[in-house]
């Protein structure tokens, strides 16, 4: 993607989308409410030592690339089953598309071969990657 093309409008819808999430969807514009181990423009700010908005300033192509890129993380006990998800042992892995079983001490399950609940007969495995699949193709 060029960042470059991305407007002000644009950026700004999607940052509040991302610290609403990650306040769970608590609206407010500002960072404030949300840990700075969580924010997606963290390494912007330097510790600190810049404040947000001047951080954006700085270095705005690398604050809309964060923004734009990051996925707030998912609340996999909310997740409805059969949920179409991707998955994957490990980062050198591709994603098999799987559908979300349950989520069960920690750990997300997906029905095994691609099978929905309804043709798995309760098979499922445990993975240590997920992320819900986007209709757009990831």
């Amino acid at each position: 993607m060029d960042y470059s093309k991305v407007t002000l409008v644009e950026y700004e819808k999607r940052k509040k989308e991302v610290f609403n999430a990650l306040r769970n969807n608590v609206p407010n514009i500002t960072c404030e409410g949300v840990d700075c181990l969580d924010c997606p423009l963290k390494t912007l700010c330097s510790d600190h030592e810049m404040m947000l908005g001047d951080a954006e300033m700085h270095e705005p192509i690398k604050a809309i690339q964060l923004i734009m890129e990051f996925e707030p993380p998912v609340d996999w006990s909310k997740v409805p089953v059969d949920t179409k998800i991707l998955v994957r042992t490990d980062d050198d892995e591709i994603w098999y598309k799987r559908y979300f079983a349950e989520y069960k001490v920690g750990k997300v399950y997906a029905w095994n071969n691609g099978q929905t609940s309804y043709t798995a007969d309760g098979e499922r495995s445990s993975w240590h990657q997920a992320k819900l699949y986007k209709e757009d193709g990831e």
